[in-house]
């Protein structure tokens, strides 16, 4: 029996067709002499299942080289799997070890756990995505904050397959924050150190003070432009009237929004605000991140994670063609008088 797979096929007289793939098959039949009677060619395009094996070499480039965690489970919340990044926040050493855990039970604290079994499970498996802060807990018992993009992965016929997650740790984040809150003295200082966007705010929602990485986000030339303007112009410019500490009555506000530029171009960010005393004044203290690249990523990783559902569909394809080949060669042996040459007796159990 010969076989080729993959053979590459440039059609000279439609050059515009590019090139195709096609599995080569060479099988004889031999008659009651042992003699060759006739060959059974077959030829069959792969063309698609080629080119979505190379795409998932290109997927698997992406997540695995990639510094954000990005891992999915099935939808009852068991690893299916996870890239080299959310091993290391997980604070494991094989893939193996994590590949049908239940990442819920075995990588939060039993508080997140209640969350994630009641509240956000739940309104993923309705098709909504979820984003926001939760403590991870490692294999050491270590508890990290992390920034946590959950969302539904459906088939090519819209069934729920898998609940990714995209992970950052905001480790550094966090603690940037915390010393901010020390270092009072020389507040700003630090502030406008920091690689983070800060904004001091007055409780008549106009901007008190920001740090030079704020300007650059906004695209001015000097900071006396933000200052005395309205943080709604540039900081929530969707939820005018709506801040949710001065009017909403909350201590403290963690949560994704959209910073727009003075061009009006908005940017996706990562907002934290606090009340803190400034210069012997009550104030809202801002800080965010920039997670443009964050969303690209995300943005890519569901059409990667789309191209994978197909490609597994490809290869559930081709062995279903397989099989009606060998059915029909079966079919061709009887026909001859010949004992059939492919065993297909598991198809009946």
């Amino acid at each position: 029996i010969y076989r080729k797979s993959a053979w590459p096929f440039i059609s000279p007289n439609h050059p515009e067709w590019g090139t195709t793939y096609w599995d080569l098959g060479l099988v004889p039949i031999i008659d009651e002499e042992g003699k060759i009677e006739l060959f059974l060619f077959t030829l069959k395009d792969v063309t698609e299942f080629k080119q979505a094996k190379e795409q998932l070499n290109i997927f698997k480039t992406f997540t695995e080289t990639s510094s954000q965690g990005m891992g999915w489970s099935n939808l009852e919340g068991n690893i299916v799997y996870v890239n080299p990044a959310m091993i290391e926040m997980f604070g494991e050493k094989d893939h193996n070890l994590l590949v049908g855990e239940n990442v819920i039970t075995s990588y939060y604290s039993e508080d997140v756990q209640k969350r994630l079994r009641e509240e956000i499970f739940p309104l993923i498996l309705k098709g909504e995505s979820w984003s926001g802060e939760l403590m991870l807990r490692q294999t050491s018992g270590k508890l990290i904050p992390t920034y946590n993009s959950i969302f539904l992965i459906r088939n090519k016929v819209s069934e729920p397959m898998f609940i990714a997650n995209i992970i950052t740790d905001v480790t550094e984040y966090k603690e940037a924050e915390k010393k901010l809150n020390q270092a009072h003295r020389n507040i700003k200082v630090i502030l406008e150190k920091m690689q983070v966007g800060v904004v001091v705010i007055g409780y008549d929602k106009k901007i008190v003070w920001a740090n030079d990485r704020v300007r650059k986000m906004a695209g001015v030339e000097n900071i006396d432009v933000l200052i005395g303007k309205s943080c709604g112009k540039y900081l929530c410019p969707a939820a005018q009237d709506k801040c949710p500490i001065l009017d909403l009555n909350k201590e403290i506000d963690n949560s994704e929004k959209m910073f727009r530029r003075d061009d009006g171009k908005e940017i996706p960010i990562i907002q934290t605000v606090n009340k803190i005393n400034f210069d012997n004044e009550d104030v809202l203290l801002e800080t965010f991140i920039d997670i443009t690249e964050r969303k690209r990523v995300e943005i890519e990783l569901r059409k990667n994670l789309e191209d994978l559902e197909q490609f597994k569909q490809v290869t559930v394809d081709r062995e279903n063609r397989m099989i009606e080949l060998k059915k029909q060669v079966n079919k061709l042996c009887e026909d001859i008088g010949k004992p059939s040459k492919y065993d297909l007796s598991f198809l009946n159990e």
